[in-house]
């Protein structure tokens, strides 16, 4: 799944982040995010650093859904073992 310009938009607002936070988590150019949030469909940037993006995502706690947004991780209801 290619994160979408959306996902990015709304997972970088969620966490409270900044155009400049994300582009230092992630190293990438502030201006490529930018340019991606700017398109709620799959952005131009380059496939890697759509994993970079996903991957510092996930670590900060958010999830992407699959054609719906974003969700936080640790909101979603998990079994006792």
């Amino acid at each position: 799944m290619m994160i979408t310009g959306r996902q990015i938009r709304e997972a970088r607002q969620m966490l409270g982040w900044s155009l400049a936070t994300l582009a230092a988590h992630a190293e990438i150019p502030e201006v490529a995010i930018a340019r991606a949030e700017g398109i709620d469909d799959t952005p131009g940037i380059m496939l890697e650093q759509g994993r970079r993006l996903q991957t510092v995502f996930e670590q900060a706690g958010i999830g992407l859904i699959e054609g719906a947004g974003v969700i936080r991780v640790e909101a979603i209801p998990r079994p006792v073992p």
